[in-house]
């Protein structure tokens, strides 16, 4: 073995070690440390909470999900604020009807100028209709389990966070082997990938899934930023990162419908890693510099989704190499058996990070389908990474797009200071 073999596989081992061992281990003692730290918070007075929802289409969906938000077990008074935007169906009609039922919600309507993002735009109308210094942002496609609100503002109303990533799992897990490959994907998703981004305090997006704010730092920052093309969740995570520590509550789940078939899968994935890349060029300035609390955003957590975003395509490399430089690897064949064999190896380290966050889990969804993580870890990754690829393209352009149109609308330009 020369000299490249030598470091080449010292590499190879090293990075193994570090996200297949070390990693999930330390998210292990982590989450221990963390449970037993979360049985001792001291409750602080809550005057209510504002629950603001943007609703594009959604007259068939959103009464399922306004009864889930209603049935908190929450001691807090709450409202629920349902922000009605472009549709073309009746859903203005149904949440009027909603908050003729129930007093707690508020509906509202309304269209966003051309140019802008209607998500943004909507929950900054919503904002500047809440009456409760805690805002929770929920998505209309959402459910919640029945403490999922009360376990989000705890961070918040106690001082330990400005705003907190929430768990969120699949809700139509048994539709298929696709819906089943996702449940997989958020339990990595949210269980390991989001909980080490915690160790290092670099979360990256809180999901739109549930958000919690202070309205007071909603309004200090300027609300949502109501640019096109961009990912409002994750944009909104980046500049709170400069107000304070931003959290991970795992005991907040969530529940969202996953696509179920191939075409939907890939333009979610597409318009995720599209609106990434052009959320994070907008806070460009940030990258490998001290930026937020600590400044682990900048120096630690993006240089670490660059691998995560490529981490299929990572993999098959490092498995490619390593099977050209086991001894004796002088064929074809030999190098195939050889990329086979360390596949296997792959999968049984995946396994292995697998199990070792389990004893931490909250939400138990994903255990159930261990029996797919060859699927997921040899075809699944690897056509998620083509995805990105192709997105990463496509953001590109759109970056190009937006430096020749410097014609931005400000941050904080609707909602009320």
């Amino acid at each position: 073995m020369d000299i490249l073999e030598l470091l080449l596989t010292i590499c190879i081992l090293s990075f193994s070690c570090l996200w297949f061992v070390i990693r999930p281990v330390a998210v292990l003692i982590s989450g221990l440390l963390s449970k037993k730290k979360h049985n001792q918070i001291n409750h602080v007075k809550c005057e209510g909470v504002s629950v603001i929802v943007p609703c594009h289409n959604e007259a068939e969906t959103i009464e399922k999900a306004v009864t889930s938000f209603l049935n908190q077990d929450i001691d807090h008074p709450m409202e629920v604020i349902l922000i009605e935007n472009n549709s073309t169906d009746n859903t203005f009609q149904v949440i009027k009807s909603l908050s003729q039922k129930y007093p707690q919600v508020i509906a509202l309507s309304m269209v966003t100028p051309r140019g802008l993002n209607p998500i943004s735009f909507s929950l900054n109308h919503g904002i500047d209709h809440c009456k409760y210094d805690i805002v929770v942002r929920i998505d209309a496609d959402t459910e919640l389990a029945p403490d999922s609100i009360r376990k989000a503002i705890e961070p918040v109303i106690n001082g330990k966070a400005v705003t907190t990533a929430t768990n969120v799992r699949v809700s139509n897990l048994k539709d298929n082997l696709l819906t089943r490959l996702q449940g997989i994907d958020y339990y990595f998703s949210m269980e390991m990938d989001r909980r080490s981004q915690r160790l290092y305090n670099g979360v990256l997006c809180c999901s739109g899934a549930m958000q919690v704010f202070r309205l007071s730092d909603l309004r200090d920052i300027g609300g949502y930023d109501t640019r096109k093309d961009i990912g409002e969740d994750m944009e909104i995570t980046f500049r709170l990162h400069d107000k304070g520590k931003v959290e991970m509550t795992p005991e907040a789940v969530s529940y969202t419908d996953a696509p179920n078939t191939i075409k939907s899968l890939v333009h979610q994935r597409l318009w995720w890693m599209r609106i990434g890349i052009v959320t994070t060029w907008i806070h460009k300035q940030m990258i490998g510099k001290k930026y937020g609390r600590k400044g682990m955003l900048g120096l630690v957590a993006l240089p670490i989704k660059v691998i995560t975003t490529f981490q299929a395509f990572v993999g098959i490399i490092i498995k490619l190499i390593a099977a050209m430089i086991v001894p004796q690897t002088d064929t074809i064949l030999e190098v195939v058996n050889g990329f086979l064999w360390f596949s296997a190896l792959h999968v049984g380290l995946d396994l292995f990070a697998f199990l070792v966050v389990a004893p931490i889990v909250h939400n138990k969804q994903g255990l159930g389908q261990w029996y797919l993580l060859p699927v997921y870890s040899l075809i699944y990754q690897p056509f998620l990474a083509m995805i990105r690829a192709l997105a990463v393209i496509q953001g590109i352009v759109i970056v190009g797009k937006l430096k020749r149109n410097k014609t931005y609308v400000p941050v904080a330009k609707n909602i009320n200071a």
